[in-house]
């Protein structure tokens, strides 16, 4: 899948990005987890009109050229399966720029030049993009110093819940008890553990393990079997234990990542979650 993102990013790179490309590579698919991609498609175009209004102009508003963006995202998901696509990314940035009409000569230089630029950053940051705290609906805060309860307020509503007792897994939506994270909202330090990314939903969470395990180099071209010492180092797991438990799980941990099906890869992150401590058993006290 790795080779997949980059085929995707340097096939709309040659194609010219929001210009669309000739078609012979739009089945270059990878799955990119779509609460992530809402946070992307928002952070370049929720603001098409007024930001462009200098150059042109757009009977639409800011808000209806968004949703128009968002109909086409899903649209492609919907004609791959839940995959994102050369040809549907190429069709998503034409969507955002069709309803702007330049003035005049110059501002249909400014525009073409604003399209190309907007679309190759797009692609970047769909394909490997880093959600920071800013991006994370809730702040996330220890209660008291204690990492036994974290705080989960929502930034716009006020609001929220306390997630106390369980797993560090089940209390941070961190189903891989993983260090940390491109996707992570922040660090919480769990003294004496260390520290743990804290996610704003289980979705990031769970989507972060198989980022990591398709992503960071050291992982590539690994098998499970290959993969857990890493992943779980013998320093602070039994990692031999944890291999039998990916067996015992229905794993096959001697197939390569990288040729897993998509029924495989969710049985594999559904072992991890397992053997992680992720659970129910915790308290949510509304705020």
């Amino acid at each position: 899948m790795k080779g997949f993102r980059l085929i995707l990013l340097l096939v709309i790179m040659w194609t010219g990005a929001g210009f669309c490309g000739d078609g012979n590579h739009e089945n270059a698919l990878i799955y990119i987890e779509p609460a992530v991609a809402r946070i992307v498609i928002e952070r370049y175009f929720a603001h098409m009109a007024s930001e462009y209004s200098l150059f042109c102009e757009s009977e639409l508003s800011d808000g209806a050229i968004l949703k128009n963006v968002i109909d086409a995202y899903n649209n492609m998901l919907g004609d791959t399966g839940g995959y994102v696509s050369v040809s549907g990314v190429n069709n998503v940035c034409d969507v955002a720029f069709k309803d702007l009409e330049p003035k005049g000569i110059d501002g249909l230089m400014m525009l073409k030049t604003k399209r190309r630029i907007v679309c190759l950053d797009f692609v970047k940051d769909l394909v490997a993009t880093e959600i920071g705290e800013k991006d994370c609906q809730y702040s996330i805060k220890k209660v008291s110093g204690s990492q036994m309860r974290i705080r989960y307020t929502d930034k716009e509503k006020g609001g929220g819940f306390i997630r106390k007792g369980g797993t560090i897994a089940w209390r941070f939506f961190n189903p891989g008890a993983l260090r940390d994270s491109p996707y992570r909202c922040v660090l919480i330090n769990t003294k004496p553990g260390g520290k743990y990314a804290a996610f704003d939903s289980y979705e990031k969470g769970r989507f972060a393990i198989r980022w990591l395990l398709e992503n960071a180099e050291k992982y590539n071209g690994k098998t499970p079997r290959e993969a857990i010492p890493m992943y779980a180092p013998k320093f602070e797991n039994n990692t031999k234990k944890y291999i039998r438990d990916l067996i015992i799980l229905g794993v096959d941990v001697d197939k390569k990542m990288s040729e897993l099906s998509e029924y495989e890869w969710e049985k594999f992150l559904d072992a991890i979650e397992q053997i992680e401590g992720w659970n129910d058993q915790g308290v949510i006290e509304e705020i």
